[in-house]
């Protein structure tokens, strides 16, 4: 009969863990960092959609961190709902090893990355297109394999197929899909469940049997998202939010104005905010690009990297996908169903976060897979008053903010963003801090220098760039659906050893793994 063996380890991040199957054994061992939640037959990290002490995350329709629990004598892993976050697994010899980091999976297991393979960012970037497109196994050094698993529940088996010796890669796992929220018919639906749901979470997340609660902390900006977002997080006690004072330059060639701020915002609704920079990561001397960069994410939430330790301990409120779940014109409701994203806004944070030790909620993904009910509402008659036509046309946010008083002209009129899209720049001081930068540069030298051939496919993928530009272009314009990805294709096209350089920097923090003192050979 299976049984876990926890090994805590204070020396791992926050909210790390890492489970060790190995043929022919019935106890599975657990390693994880100090916050993560454990019992006899089940461990978590982060907070789910239910009652805490019932312990069925894998029963409910949000689920914010990842664990496993045994049922039925096998052990089922469930990662986060939406596909912004996800598991990984590698077959190693007598075991296989599953983890929600990257680097630890890899560390642990003894493995590592084809550094002649450059293409690991952009197919890690395939989330994008779906969890069902999405790219599920990559080949390591050596031929193992990596698998990535998202969105659904998923378990090895037990009796044989647990029995036998793993080689190269482990069977394919059963799966099991989380329930959907329920249809929403009108926008006070979409509002009850919307606060209810967040309630439910706030009650998980401070439970009393948990060795680690969590507290609101919303994000705030000048436009729609944050802001809605923010003002139902305060129905369920927020009383902080965090701001950035400036957006992207680039992001639009309009843009009329930088300013981003959420402080007027945040005072409007009584909540106490503070300032911060999106650059202030460039002065940082520790590699701070590298545990955002090393998700294959495409490292464009490395502007949290300042939030730091304001982050330990809170249930962190983002408005992230609000674009898509709330505008009246956006992408086909049934690529939502599928968490298909045009953007990777959000899915580099996963790194970063188990180090800080908080739970993201990002409040529109709650709900994604209902995005036709959504839309539906949106264009109603029901929401006429809260239209204004354009591109920039959401109701629902915009309806939220005006029935708690807040005037119509006290938020921004044209979309802003303040991520840093490293899939779409070179390596310069412009988006990495000098010491990333050099040390960099100082990695990818070796890693070309390493096999003949490498300075003249460097050379060859840059000189493409442009031209793959120039028909990515066309293509959008002649697309029928002008909400297509486009990040993965644009990965391996910028700095493909990036990717590598973060890794190995992320792996620093797994090196005291205990789970690679047996045999994985």
């Amino acid at each position: 009969m299976l049984e876990l063996r926890f090994l805590e380890n204070s020396t791992l991040p926050r909210l790390a863990w890492c489970a060790r199957l190995t043929a022919g054994r019935d106890d599975i061992a657990v390693e994880h960092g100090a916050w993560v939640e454990t019992g006899a037959d089940w461990f978590f990290e982060g907070a789910w959609k239910g009652p805490f002490d019932a312990h069925a995350f894998s029963r409910s329709e949000i689920v914010l961190g990842s664990g496993a629990a045994l049922r039925d004598g096998e052990l089922w892993f469930t990662p986060t709902t939406h596909t912004m976050e996800r598991l990984y697994s590698v077959a190693a010899g007598p075991a296989v090893f599953v983890s929600n980091s990257l680097a630890y999976v890899l560390e642990a297991s003894g493995s590592h990355l084809d550094r002649r393979n450059w293409s690991y960012e952009s197919r890690l970037l395939t989330f994008l297109l779906g969890y069902r497109k999405a790219a599920k196994h990559m080949r390591l050094a050596g031929g193992r394999i990596l698998s990535v698993h998202y969105h659904v529940s998923f378990c090895f088996g037990a009796g044989g197929d647990a029995k036998r010796r793993w080689r190269r890669r482990a069977p394919e796992p059963r799966t099991l899909a989380p329930p959907r929220p329920p249809r929403f018919e009108t926008f006070g639906e979409y509002i009850d469940y919307s606060r209810e749901a967040l309630a439910r979470l706030k009650e998980n997340a401070v439970a009393p049997r948990r060795r680690v609660r969590y507290e609101p902390l919303a994000t705030i900006s000048s436009g729609y998202d944050s802001p809605a977002c923010a003002l139902l997080a305060k129905t369920i006690g927020c009383r902080r939010a965090v701001t950035f004072t400036q957006a992207r330059p680039s992001f639009g060639p309009r843009l009329e104005s930088t300013d981003d701020s959420g402080e007027e915002l945040a005072r409007r609704l009584g909540l106490d905010v503070e300032r911060f920079s999106r650059d202030a990561y460039l002065a940082e001397s520790s590699y701070p690009e590298a545990p955002f960069l090393a998700t294959g994410g495409g490292g464009d939430d490395v502007v949290l990297s300042t939030l730091g330790e304001r982050l330990a301990g809170t249930m962190f409120f983002t408005g992230m996908l609000g674009d898509t779940l709330w505008g009246t014109e956006t992408q086909d409701p049934a690529a939502s169903e599928e968490y298909r994203f045009r953007f990777p806004a959000g899915g580099s944070m996963q790194e970063f976060r188990l180090h800080a030790g908080f739970v993201h909620v990002p409040v529109p993904l709650l709900t994604f897979t209902r995005h036709g009910d959504i839309l539906r509402i949106s264009r109603s008659e029901e929401m006429s008053a809260w239209r204004i036509g354009g591109g920039y046309d959401r109701p629902i946010p915009r309806r939220i903010l005006e029935e708690q008083g807040v005037p119509r002209g006290s938020f921004a009129s044209e979309k802003r963003a303040i991520t840093q899209p490293f899939w779409l720049q070179r390596a310069s001081e412009r988006c990495m801090s000098r010491a990333s930068l050099a040390d960099f540069e100082r990695f990818k030298r070796e890693t070309v220098r390493s096999y003949p051939l490498g300075a003249l496919q460097m050379g060859v993928m840059r000189k493409g760039r442009g031209a793959f530009y120039k028909i990515r272009k066309l293509l959008a314009r002649s697309a029928r659906d002008p909400y297509a990805p486009t990040a993965h294709l644009a990965a391996a096209t910028t700095e493909p050893l990036r990717f590598h350089w973060a890794v190995e920097k992320a792996r620093a923090a797994y090196r005291a793994t205990g789970l690679g003192d047996e045999t994985t050979t």
